[in-house]
């Protein structure tokens, strides 16, 4: 098979692997009731771990 062929097959198993993971991350939040608060909230714990471990 040649070099482009292969990269281009590959590009395409990735962009449909990503649409999968992104398509189960959705319908964990939907079904966790994950909103954007909950990530920043979480953004927000993340950070004062991350200070608390620096300082």
């Amino acid at each position: 098979m040649p070099e482009g062929d292969f990269i281009q097959i590959r590009r395409l198993a990735v962009k449909l692997l990503a649409k999968q993971v992104d398509e189960a991350i959705e319908d964990w939040e939907a079904k966790s009731n994950i909103t954007s608060d909950s990530y920043e909230r979480l953004f927000h714990i993340l950070n004062k771990q991350h200070d608390n471990y620096n300082n």
